[in-house]
């Protein structure tokens, strides 16, 4: 039986109350863009966090979590700073790993309708945990675009054409020499493969290796062995 405790609707009320306030506060001019971005990255966290104890079962507990963003639109940069933005969250336990994923909107505030979704795998129903690397495609594709346009409007932008060369090359050349690295959650069913980005947090690699346990060894992970 699970023990005694705030249902999820009312953990959740609170906090996208807290996020209401904020978007508007932000929309006001009332809190800056870091302080705002900072804040909502909290939030959203918070939230994930209680949509997921409200699936553990007796005794299970949450021992790394590690999250981070990733763009929707396939191209960065100043041009889509506006395009949607994809937070991602990983839970593990000792006997499996969850991931929330929420959509973020810059048209649409405090609403968690159709924008999120929580999924969860056991550590049996994975095979293995292998470190990966791709190239930067996006990026690369950003930067030749940008490099044209400075090419062709040349004579006019006598100013801002070589400063829109450089920034070009210079993105090409990091989407080129420094694939971004990863680690794959690998399942029996591949269309259940999990990526981990933003490796080299401390979070990814708490959470890496109680995943790596879980799916190596047959006992749960205690908490101090998270540690």
């Amino acid at each position: 039986m699970r023990p005694a405790g705030p249902s999820l609707d009312e953990a959740l009320d609170p906090l996208l109350s807290e996020l209401e306030v904020l978007d508007a506060a932000h929309a006001l001019g009332d809190v800056k863009d870091k302080q705002y971005e900072q804040r909502k990255q909290g939030l959203l966290v918070e939230i994930g966090l209680a949509k997921v104890k409200a699936r553990l079962a007796p005794g299970e507990e949450v021992l790394a979590q590690h999250h981070f963003q990733q763009s929707r639109f396939p191209f960065t940069g100043f041009a889509f700073q506006d395009a949607a933005q994809e937070s991602l969250s990983f839970f593990a336990t000792g006997r499996r790993i969850f991931r929330w994923r929420f959509v973020d909107h810059p048209d649409r505030r405090a609403s968690l309708h159709g924008r999120d979704r929580l999924e969860a795998q056991d550590y049996s129903r994975l095979r293995a945990v292998l470190p990966r690397r791709e190239w930067r495609w996006g990026e690369a594709a950003a930067a030749v675009a940008t490099i044209l346009l400075a090419l062709v409007f040349w004579s006019w932008l006598e100013i801002t054409g070589p400063v829109l060369l450089l920034v070009g090359a210079a993105g090409l050349g990091h989407a080129l020499f420094w694939p971004t690295g990863y680690w794959l959650l690998a399942g029996t069913d591949q269309s259940r493969a999990w990526r981990v980005y933003a490796v080299r947090k401390r979070s990814a690699r708490a959470l890496i290796g109680v995943v790596k346990a879980g799916v190596e060894g047959p006992s749960l992970v205690t908490a101090a062995e998270a540690d």
